[in-house]
């Protein structure tokens, strides 16, 4: 009866639905953006605690970081579809176990990245392209991390889901504790007793456990709509929430691969030094793509739901409160970074530190013009994908994350100036956007008919 009721309230819409999404994304944006703004206090402990070169240690251990949150992203937003999609339909079993292989399928997949990236540590640190000066702050600070990877990719799984369920100020409550844990911790660890950039690592890790088992305290009690089942995980099934999520799985996955080609870039054209600034643009990039992945996030259990009602007015509505809402978002981030770029440099790099406060000042100035739009490609590739339009939502995703980021990148210093680096970015979603746009032109006039059974 519990759950019927909040389907119910769902259900209701006209003008309430405003409200309802009010509901589900301040909570999801609060939720990504403290989870962000943590992650950068994180950076900022290590950078004026352990030093310019530790900060570039773990700005090169980003990608690998990135690639574990995009697995749990892929499963725990495929998951999270496909069982609002069910509590749509008011089949609250196949809800649960949807959940529940979701929950297994990743427990498995992280002790499985656990085993690979401990024993296969030194390659892993080349392949992210450590130079010999980096090389050892990355192993100090990847051997802690790894171990703590299966706490990391539940605890974001349990977080969608229990958005899912109906519960996502809870959610953004767990958050909150354990984003406050790793700030007392990183402090503790890093400045009182100065164990640098493995400090944080453990401060980090410990801070996952906590919100695990905050998250467990919900879904193992009576008021939880998903219930934990004990399930034969079977490959269909895996794939069905796996292909679902595949288009999130890539927007997380192109955090660390922009991250991975900016820093091959950077060495390239400037030097391992200037890493430590790549950082201090990275940390505010991260920020800004959480801030709009939270809007994607926050209205697909709303998409989902209203698809699965075949009720196609609303989800037009709720494409246009996200774009609205992404639009928003990029004026007040450009805003704030092009005025106040010293304030959050200052963050990680002592202003005494000269060339290297200096030169990351500028090239965030620069680069922070690509948030303007980057928000609008992001929620298209959510809302197509949420509307079972898979293929066009990776089209947006491959294009803006992967093939025009890398060639652009790669091509713009050897045209014009090494400059160009941070303008490249900028470009990138300036095209996704057209090709957005023309996607989702076409996909709106024919929303009636194209429901899947």
């Amino acid at each position: 009866m519990y759950a019927e009721n909040k389907m119910k309230a769902l259900e209701t819409g006209g003008s309430n639905l405003k409200l309802k999404f009010s509901k589900f994304i301040l909570p999801t944006l609060f939720s990504m953006c403290f989870f962000s703004i943590y992650t950068m206090i994180d950076g900022a402990f290590v950078g004026r605690g352990a030093g310019n070169m530790a900060l570039a240690g773990v700005n090169l251990s980003m990608p690998f970081i990135s690639f574990v949150f995009a697995l749990s992203i892929m499963l725990s937003i495929g998951s999270s579809n496909i069982a609002t999609f069910c509590l749509g339909r008011k089949e609250y079993k196949k809800a649960s176990l949807a959940f529940s292989r979701g929950i297994e399928a990743i427990l498995l997949i992280s002790i499985l990245i656990v085993a690979l990236g401990l024993i296969n540590l030194n390659h892993l640190i080349r392949l992210l392209g450590a130079s010999y000066e980096t090389a050892p702050y990355v192993k100090d600070y990847l051997k802690i991390i790894i171990p703590f990877i299966p706490f990391f990719m539940i605890s974001y799984t349990l977080e969608v889901l229990l958005k899912a369920d109906g519960n996502p100020h809870l959610s953004l409550f767990f958050v909150t504790l354990s984003a406050g844990t790793n700030i007392v911790l990183d402090y503790i660890f890093v400045i009182r007793y100065n164990f640098g950039i493995e400090g944080a690592a453990v401060a980090t890790g410990i801070s996952q456990v906590l919100a695990v088992a905050g998250y467990c305290t919900h879904f193992f009690s009576k008021r939880a709509n998903l219930k934990f089942y004990p399930v034969k995980l079977k490959l269909h099934g895996i794939l069905s929430a796996a292909k679902l999520g595949f288009p999130d799985f890539l927007s997380e996955l192109s955090i660390g691969f922009v991250t991975f080609v900016f820093n091959i870039v950077t060495i390239k054209y400037f030097g391992s030094y200037e890493i430590a600034s790549l950082a201090v643009i990275m940390y505010t990039y991260n920020l800004v793509v959480n801030a709009m992945t939270a809007i994607n996030q926050g209205v697909q259990p709303l998409v989902s739901f209203y698809y699965g009602r075949r009720n196609h007015e609303n989800i037009r509505k709720l494409y246009k409160y996200s774009v609205f809402s992404a639009a928003t978002l990029g004026i007040i981030f450009v805003g704030f970074v092009y005025v106040f770029p010293n304030l959050i440099t200052s963050m990680y790099i002592s202003p005494d530190s000269g060339y290297l406060y200096g030169f990351a000042i500028d090239s965030l100035k620069i680069f922070c013009f690509t948030f303007l739009i980057l928000g609008i490609n992001i929620v298209s590739a959510g809302f197509l994908n949420a509307t079972r339009n898979t293929g066009k939502s990776l089209i947006i995703s491959i294009s803006r994350g992967y093939v025009l980021i890398s060639l652009l990148t790669f091509t713009l210093p050897l045209l014009f100036s090494r400059s160009v680096i941070w303008q490249s970015a900028g470009l990138c979603e300036g095209i996704t956007l057209v090709i957005s746009l023309m996607l989702i032109k076409k996909y709106l006039p024919s929303c009636d008919g194209r429901y899947s059974n």
